[in-house]
């Protein structure tokens, strides 16, 4: 027992060492200051901006009424005399805007009189507030490296559920090749085409856990149970340096090409559609994929049963993690592919 305390002992002290950090206020005038002249940066591990005009304005009324707001997290790096936002970004760029009279307040609740307000509208008295009013910020010291810093991202964003789970994935490992390598398909021009997305889910990362999914599912379907965060996790840490990345590129663009040449619409269920269902990107991407890998010549007579009962049943979205329901929409596709009716030698 006296060992095992020891061993606790020394884990805990040995993590704690590693995370310094000291509470400094900073009033609003000087943090914004700062973020544009660039002495407060965010990281590309952060979120894109997403949050509407009534989150940032809401936030805004709460430091009017001078409610405490949450605490921003820094990184502090003396050697190039900049500040990280590690967490709080969102906060950051909403109290900026407002500051900067590029943010029209909206849909408050309680300062009724100040909607459609920008800040140069506001009495000059609460002008001085606002720009006085301190925000708390955790400074991490130098001592806290990348990896911490983006341990603590995780923690932060898995407990308030700010994110949803590809982004904390994507920003806890965001500076490893293979999420570089993901950006990169991701922003593959024939896959923007034939996979619209709207531009709400572009900023939660959708177009890029589109392609995680393709890669993942093709890869280690066999390993799925169910649980897809945690699959797409356990398939980014597996591939996080040392990965085929030839392969992976190619089965990518190969399954690209068929699906421009035979899908008429793409992954869209339809021409005018602005965004392509998981499910159905799944079944198409993955079963097209596969098929191409087992015999390059395919059923190309597609439409005869894209538009049918079954292939919509499939595809629904009820139970979509199931991996019965994704197994059995992937299979679809692959057998309809491999059929024995109309087979055509595929060059690409």
């Amino acid at each position: 027992m006296n060992k095992d305390l020891e061993k606790i002992h020394k884990e805990i002290e040995r993590y704690r060492e590693k995370i310094k950090y000291d509470t400094v206020d900073y009033p609003i005038e000087s943090i914004c200051r700062r973020f544009e002249n660039k002495k407060i940066i965010i990281p590309n591990y952060q979120r894109e901006f997403v949050w509407t005009i009534d989150k940032q304005s809401k936030l805004i009324e709460s430091i009017l009424m001078g409610f405490p707001i949450p605490f921003l997290f820094f990184y502090e790096d003396k050697d190039k005399g900049i500040l990280e936002v590690v967490d709080g970004a969102q906060r950051l760029q909403s109290v900026y805007f407002f500051l900067e009279n590029k943010l029209k307040l909206e849909g408050l609740k309680k300062l009724k009189s100040l909607n459609n307000c920008y800040f140069n509208d506001l009495p000059e008295k609460f002008k001085n507030k606002f720009e006085n009013t301190a925000l708390r910020v955790i400074l991490l010291e130098e001592k806290t490296n990348n990896e911490f810093r983006k341990e603590i991202f995780n923690r932060l964003n898995t407990t308030s559920q700010k994110l949803e789970p590809i982004e904390v994935l994507l920003g806890t490992y965001a500076d490893e090749e293979f999420i570089e390598f993901l950006k990169r398909c991701s922003k593959n021009e024939k896959y923007k085409k034939l996979c619209p997305i709207s531009l709400e889910k572009q900023k939660k990362k959708e177009n890029l856990e589109l392609v995680l999914r393709f890669f993942a599912y093709s890869d280690s379907l066999d390993e799925y149970d169910g649980k897809v965060t945690n699959f797409l996790e356990d398939y980014v840490k597996k591939n996080l340096r040392d990965f085929d990345k030839e392969r992976l590129l190619k089965n990518f663009e190969n399954m690209l090409v068929f699906v421009e040449k035979y899908f008429p619409n793409g992954f869209a269920k339809s021409k005018s559609s602005i965004s392509t269902p998981r499910t159905r990107f799944e079944a198409i991407s993955v079963g097209v994929n596969l098929a191409l890998n087992e015999n390059k010549k395919l059923n190309t007579n597609i439409e005869e049963w894209l538009e049918s009962k079954e292939f919509k049943k499939v595809t629904t979205t009820d139970s979509a993690n199931n991996k019965s329901k994704l197994v059995e929409r992937i299979e679809f596709v692959k057998n309809k592919l491999l059929g024995d009716n109309i087979h055509h030698d595929i060059r690409i």
